[in-house]
């Protein structure tokens, strides 16, 4: 895209053009995507919750639960992921803040399923980071209504979310990707922060691109709305365009997702297109169970030597 002369901002702070996606084990995981969003844009991603949303990377990584995921992905998760660099993905199919998604520095991802259950006090995580940032942490600290000597071994999920937002957004950032992140925080910690997001889009003209299933509250906030299915764009444009001023987001993206599935069933459905499972990579779940093995045994050993020696 071409830009202003004398000026080295970007014209759009994401630039998505006609992108496709595979992953090894699921084909057409996006299709044909395209997204432009200016400075400073608020852009909702929403798509049915099916079967499917987790990406084959998320499934190779859980060695205990038994991949029942069809291969029905929104794709929602993975375009998160191509936008904070995770899959390389060529310039002219997308761009975020003007770059390769690869090589952009000021994007900040939070999303879900960090544990951070370690023992050890708020302050004393990524210390250097916070005491980079000491108004930006502080101010963190009570939108988020976070305690600096929790021990993270000992605090509740919702809290446990809380810590993990605040290390997500200390550093300033241009472009942000959020991924179900309010899953966990009660309505009045929700609501301040989007009331917080919306501020650093108005202010610093911060990108946000924010996928979610839950849309109570949500009314108004987006400026922008991508609607997927199958991993093909369904709805875009303006919030004011595609949803309206006076309709309710919740019922509008509702109404969406069952018409979604009403053209799934009258295509055939899933088992009749025979669609494969996505299985985790069966090499990299080999190597984790051998990996336990041998420390099992190694520790064993270790026991039974100090043994001998006493």
């Amino acid at each position: 895209m071409t830009e202003a002369k004398g000026d080295s901002t970007p014209t759009f702070a994401v630039e998505v053009n006609n992108m496709c996606f595979d992953y090894r084990q699921k084909k057409n995981v996006l299709k044909n995507v395209s997204l432009k969003l200016q400075p400073g844009s608020r852009c909702l991603l929403v798509g049915d919750n099916g079967a499917g949303t987790l990406s084959p990377t998320r499934l190779s990584h859980s060695l205990t639960h038994t991949p029942t995921h069809t291969s029905t992905s929104t794709g929602k998760t993975t375009l998160l992921q191509i936008l904070g660099g995770k899959h390389h993905i060529p310039a002219k199919q997308c761009k975020v803040l003007g770059r390769e998604s690869m090589f952009s520095s000021e994007v900040a991802f939070v999303g879900y399923g960090v544990p951070m259950t370690a023992d050890i006090a708020v302050k004393n995580l990524m210390v250097k980071l916070q005491e980079e940032f000491p108004k930006r942490r502080d101010r963190l600290y009570e939108l988020l209504d976070i305690d600096p000597d929790w021990n993270m071994s000992y605090v509740s999920d919702g809290q446990r979310r809380r810590v993990q937002i605040m290390l997500g957004l200390l550093r300033p950032f241009e472009l942000l990707l959020l991924d179900e992140i309010t899953t966990d925080l009660d309505v009045v910690t929700r609501m301040d922060l989007l009331k917080f997001l919306k501020e650093e889009t108005e202010t610093r003209k911060v990108t946000i691109v924010y996928a979610t299933h839950k849309f109570d509250g949500l009314d108004g906030w987006p400026t922008d709305v991508l609607c997927l299915h199958r991993g093909v764009v369904e709805k875009q444009g303006s919030y004011d365009d595609v949803v309206g001023k006076k309709q309710s987001l919740m019922n509008t993206i509702a109404k969406w997702i069952r018409e979604g599935r009403a053209r799934i069933k009258r295509e055939g459905g899933v088992s009749k297109k025979k669609e494969k499972l996505i299985e985790p990579d069966v090499h990299f779940l080999l190597t984790e169970h051998l990996i336990k093995i041998l420390l099992t045994i190694h520790k064993f050993q270790f026991v039974e030597c100090r043994r001998w020696e006493a």
